[in-house]
């Protein structure tokens, strides 16, 4: 995997058979920092919740204190996302009343523009964040379908100031390294597939390269109360604007990601949105 500074907001999900391993915890003032160390691995340090279910040859997705989903194993043994520095968050952009535009973003070990995270000890299970400036309130819940081998992320946005927000836009952000993490890993990031549809983003192993490939979608559920939308992914992505909208098939180690636009919030309003990680 390459070393990449991209993002994306939004997720949820619904529940069936799971289990759920690993300890919640509320997050103090300032910035967190969680960065991995060497010997003890970015499981270890970031982890707050694990969904787990033993369904269909297992499937487990684990998602850090501040919310990034960087370990999405299944069948059990078989991480498509934990692969070096595991690459997973969200992007946020948008204008406050009277002052230029804003960029703040996490995506695992590169992060900008928000405060500590406050997580709930029991469902629904939230991650909640404020962006540095106190201008935005950004509030995961995630949800597991073990039978669907599908994680959800619903992201609710407020606006916490004073003030009207404008030009609110949101990108959740993955690079899929498929069948190429965990124990029984076999797979070679460089021989991924990408691929994209209007709201969704798709990679997968190659199947002439292997027997028994996987594949892996990131997709972004409409809501009526968002606009546009679409999915992307940059080989080499730079800043939480980067992204190529190519709809033909990419082989390679790519980043990619769902983009979601909120439109103006005044003070006190939110919205939503949600997306959706999957084994196929």
């Amino acid at each position: 995997m390459k070393p990449k500074v991209l993002v994306l907001a939004v997720l949820l999900v619904s529940a069936m058979s799971w289990t759920i391993a690993s300890s919640g915890a509320t997050g103090g003032s300032g910035e967190e920092r969680e960065v991995s160390a060497p010997g003890v691995g970015a499981r270890a340090i970031r982890e707050w919740r694990t969904f787990r279910s033993t369904v269909h040859d297992g499937t487990t997705y684990r998602v850090s204190r501040t919310g990034n989903v960087y370990s999405a194993e299944s069948p059990t043994g078989i991480d498509h996302i934990d692969s070096g520095a595991p690459v997973e968050g969200y992007c946020l952009r948008y204008t406050p009343e009277g002052l230029p535009s804003v960029e703040a973003y996490d995506v695992g070990d590169s992060r900008s523009g928000f405060g500590s995270a406050t997580r709930s000890s029991s469902a629904p299970w939230k991650v909640t964040r404020t962006t540095s400036d106190g201008a935005l309130q950004l509030a995961q819940v995630f949800s597991f379908d073990g039978p669907a081998k599908e994680l959800q992320v619903r992201i609710t946005l407020k606006n916490v100031s004073g003030g009207s927000v404008s030009n609110i836009a949101l990108t959740r952000l993955v690079d899929f390294d498929v069948d190429v993490g965990g124990s029984s890993g076999f797979a070679n990031a460089a021989d991924n597939w990408v691929a994209v549809t209007e709201d969704t983003l798709l990679a997968w192993s190659d199947a002439a390269v292997y027997t028994e490939p996987h594949g892996m979608l990131l997709q972004l559920i409409r809501e009526p109360s968002t606009s546009g939308g679409q999915a992307v992914f940059d080989n080499s992505p730079t800043t939480c604007a980067a992204g190529l909208f190519i709809q033909g098939p990419h082989k390679g180690d790519d980043v990619g990601g769902v983009s979601v636009g909120f439109g103006s919030l005044d003070a006190g309003a939110k919205r939503s949105a949600t997306v959706r990680f999957a084994r196929y």
